[in-house]
């Protein structure tokens, strides 16, 4: 039909077509990337360093003779993250189909889009376990045993002797060590957790441990045959990213239109000593 709108007739509106759905996306399928500090930031390119305010701990004193007392600096710290990352997804729709609906169309492969760049920033930040060393590690990286609660127990009990806020602490599991406790009858069967019922929620997961949010990702790390599982403070980990996605139609080359939606960001352990890494032996099929 003559009045079909196509991309090209879209082009100046593209981007916003696209941005817009993808954020929304990003943040709706990411998992990790929520538990952790993160801060939007107008990035030019690779190597500009975004900052993340963090305050500093006090100390309690006594008072001194004649009402004296001990003054203390306060200075917010600022750890920056180095903007190193820069990804790209690029959708290629063939003209048929844009004719049929061309803004359903783009919104439908930019939510995937957005969705793509969350699953790879949970990637990126789950790997950072390998240098969140402040912390002894739970159970072994080159002998590693199924996720137990005597594991769960040690990780929070190193956490709790540094004095690490218990608010804002979470579980990131892969979807092995989640089976592993499922398979614990002290966490899902009424008659031993004492409640009404087990902990499980609907769809048959563990929504919480001894109070902490749980979250299971397949985007937790894997060394050798060992999962990087995570118990973390929010302030553990952070994430700078671009305000904007750069998102840019292509040239048309042939009988499609194409879109590239691209973004840069970094991450990085901000503080050490508010995480643990678990390590729990990874089954055949996760």
């Amino acid at each position: 039909m003559a009045n079909e709108i196509g991309l090209s007739q879209l082009t100046a509106t593209v981007p916003d077509i696209v941005r817009q759905t993808a954020l929304k996306a990003r943040y709706a399928k990411a998992k990790i990337m929520k538990k952790v500090l993160t801060v939007d930031a107008d990035v030019a390119k690779k190597g500009d360093r975004v900052s993340l305010p963090l305050m500093p701990s006090l100390s309690v004193n006594d008072v001194g003779s004649g009402g004296s007392v001990t003054r203390q600096q306060l200075s917010v710290t600022a750890p920056e993250v180095v903007i190193d990352k820069h990804k790209e997804c690029t959708v290629d729709v063939e003209d048929i189909a844009t004719k049929q609906s061309a803004i359903s169309i783009l919104k439908e492969f930019s939510g995937a889009m957005g969705a793509a760049l969350a699953a790879q920033q949970d990637s990126d930040l789950g790997a950072l376990y390998s240098t969140l060393t402040g912390q002894t590690a739970v159970g072994s990286s080159t002998a590693p045993e199924p996720m137990d609660d005597d594991m769960i127990r040690l990780a929070r009990q190193f956490m709790d002797d540094d004095n690490i806020p218990e608010e804002d602490r979470c579980w990131v599991f892969s979807p092995s060590a989640h089976n592993d406790l499922l398979a614990l009858a002290r966490f899902t069967e009424a008659q031993n957790t004492g409640f009404s019922r087990g902990v499980q929620v609907e769809g048959g997961r563990i929504s919480r441990l001894y109070g902490d949010e749980v979250i299971v990702t397949t985007k937790v790390a894997t060394t050798g045959s060992a999962r990087a599982n995570l118990y973390i403070h929010k302030e553990a980990l952070g994430m700078g990213t671009q305000k904007n996605f750069s998102i840019t139609p292509l040239a048309k080359v042939q009988l499609s239109e194409a879109v590239t939606g691209s973004v840069l960001y970094g991450v990085k352990v901000v503080r050490d000593n508010h995480g643990v890494v678990v390590y729990s032996l990874q089954n055949a099929s996760t």
